[in-house]
């Protein structure tokens, strides 16, 4: 599933395969729908609306959603329980019908424009973890926990702007942001701060399979008026067990 945002509004597309095979099949059904059933999953493609296939033969099509905000991160473990999350502290939330929002995007009624609250602050990244879990992370290092049923902030101990969070199999959780900032929610929920020495901004996270951290990110300038991407930096914390 792929996230874009054009000019005028925000649409997500969904990628299905055209072809048959052991573990798709595919029928058209005369309300212009096609059923699409994906590993004992069904899906259900609007085909009034059939939107573009690529070379591959792939169909992507927009979906409806209910905000007009760039959306940054997305994460599900089934079809119908995704989430998304974005600019102005939007959360959006797909029950396999329709996508709803949950959260931000607060205006003020007296400005008519983007409140100038809590809730606003945007979100960059989410992840969860296979009990159904999931952390989200943004600017002023807010952080917010799903527990399987409502989402709750979390204490972050940082102001600093995260952008990536990651979820490992043994319920740590790590969350990078500006400033080299590289944070640690341990077992029993605490976060913590690993005082990593460099000072690069993380836009990325990667845990490998002996328990270290990979980090990816790098600096921002601005030059005759044009943001530039700076120096790309990825360091891996060979020290950072867990």
């Amino acid at each position: 599933m792929q996230v874009i945002k054009p000019e005028d509004h925000t649409m997500l597309f969904d990628s299905f395969e055209k072809d048959m095979n052991e573990s798709m099949s595919c029928v058209l059904s005369t309300d212009y729908k096609r059923s699409v059933d994906i590993d004992g999953m069904p899906v259900y493609v609007d085909m009034s609306c059939p939107g573009e296939s690529d070379s591959n033969g792939r169909l992507w099509q927009p979906m409806t959603v209910p905000v007009q905000l760039p959306l940054h991160g997305i994460w599900g473990l089934t079809l119908d329980n995704i989430f998304a999350v974005g600019w102005m502290g939007c959360l959006l939330h797909f029950d396999g019908e329709q996508w709803r929002s949950l959260r931000g995007g607060v205006i003020d009624k007296n400005t008519e424009r983007f409140a100038a609250c809590e809730e606003n602050t945007p979100l960059f990244a989410i992840d969860g973890n296979s009990q159904g879990e999931a952390w989200a992370v943004g600017d002023n290092g807010v952080i917010l926990h799903f527990d399987g049923v409502n989402w709750q902030h979390e204490k972050s101990n940082t102001d600093i702007n995260l952008r990536a969070v990651l979820c490992t199999d043994n319920n740590i959780v790590y969350a990078a942001g500006a400033g080299g900032t590289v944070l640690m929610r341990d077992a029993q929920g605490l976060w913590s701060n690993l005082n990593n020495p460099l000072s690069s901004g993380f836009h990325t996270l990667l845990v490998l399979d002996d328990g270290s951290l990979l980090l990816g990110g790098g600096r921002y300038f601005v030059d005759q008026g044009a943001w530039r991407v700076g120096a790309l930096q990825r360091r891996r914390i060979q020290s950072l067990k867990v």
